[in-house]
């Protein structure tokens, strides 16, 4: 995948795809970065975001209700199927968030599985790796395939708010014959042509399939 200055509205197509390092031409002298994005999902079952509508407690108490009379009866895995469909309420009518969001050391190896980073300072030249877990996407079923897919915009601000590093896009999807919900988000960021000093790393992430946004802001400082 290739980083373009702007967002594109060209819907992610294909089959899941490795990590990709994700680049762009910068004029000479100027400050840059070099992303590169990782999805992956468990295969069973400081942020912002944009508002939904607020649930209604009807559905989730009758859900609740007859989950609870269903195991009373020894029906455990209809009882299970019970809460789930409450779940699937909270799930669709929440806004995009992200649960989960730290950086790490090293490449996660899956969902939940990370090595937290101590501290918020980087030395030149090393990647920042921020570690996502979002929350509230949906699924674009494709046949026998259920696509999770984002867009993504990340860029570099000064403590002042001004832009230090111009906003970089790039997109990312996974497919599963399940409709999965423990999937992380890893982002690995090489800020270039930057001072000594503190900044803002921003991100916005789009889930495609609902239209969702979520923006990220997570200070750090080069040594």
């Amino acid at each position: 995948m290739r980083l373009d200055p702007a967002p594109t509205d060209r819907p992610a197509t294909g089959a899941v795809r490795p990590p990709c390092r994700l680049a762009g031409r910068q004029g000479r002298g100027r400050a840059s970065g070099a992303v590169t994005l990782l999805a992956a999902a468990c295969l069973g079952a400081g942020f912002l975001s944009a508002g939904t509508a607020p649930v209604r407690a009807g559905p989730i108490a009758d859900a609740a209700a007859e989950a609870e009379k269903l195991a009373a009866e020894g029906r455990n895995r209809e009882a299970f199927d019970a809460l789930a469909r409450a779940a699937d309420t909270l799930w669709t009518a929440a806004p995009l968030e992200l649960r989960k969001l730290l950086f790490v050391e090293g490449d996660p190896k899956g969902f939940g599985v990370y090595d937290p980073r101590p501290g918020t300072g980087f030395k030149a030249g090393e990647a920042l790796r921020i570690y996502a877990e979002p929350f509230g996407f949906g699924h674009v079923r494709e046949g026998d395939w259920y696509k999770i897919a984002f867009e993504i915009r990340i860029a570099v601000a000064n403590p002042d708010g001004s832009e230090a590093i111009a906003p970089r896009a790039g997109s990312l999807q996974l497919k599963s014959r399940n409709p999965n919900r423990e999937f992380m988000l890893h982002f690995a960021y090489v800020p270039k042509g930057l001072k000594p000093g503190g900044y803002l790393l921003l991100a916005e992430v789009k889930d495609t399939a609902t239209g969702k946004i979520a923006q990220i802001r997570m200070p750090f400082q080069l040594q």
